[in-house]
């Protein structure tokens, strides 16, 4: 069997400011990509696979869990058995029954 890795887990935020000096100062994870929207910081990955998502407007704090998978049809075929939801980002995006999301990623 592949061996599955994790490769990063998103979360929510409503002050992305403040959770990446949190995690820069108590922690020591640098910030290794940004995403900006219309001139404002939508996403940072930070070191230590911590992606934070600016999103006030969310319940769940939990935006998705990526896992890293050597063969992502052979994955996807076994998952199958499971009747996952696929979501519209695409075929390696499924939702567990509940509610939380896993993102594979081919290595």
């Amino acid at each position: 069997m592949d061996k599955a890795h994790l490769d990063h887990v998103a979360v929510f935020v409503d002050d992305i400011c403040w959770y990446i000096n949190f995690f820069e100062h108590t922690l020591g994870f640098k910030e290794k990509k940004r995403e900006e929207y219309c001139g404002k910081l939508k996403q940072v990955w930070l070191d230590g696979g911590i992606q934070l998502v600016d999103e006030q407007k969310t319940q769940t704090r939990m935006a998705h869990i990526g896992i890293l998978v050597e063969n992502l049809p052979a994955v996807l075929k076994k998952m199958q058995q499971f009747n996952l939801k696929g979501l519209p980002k695409g075929e390696n995006w499924l939702e567990l029954p509940n509610g939380v999301t896993i993102e594979l990623i081919q290595r």
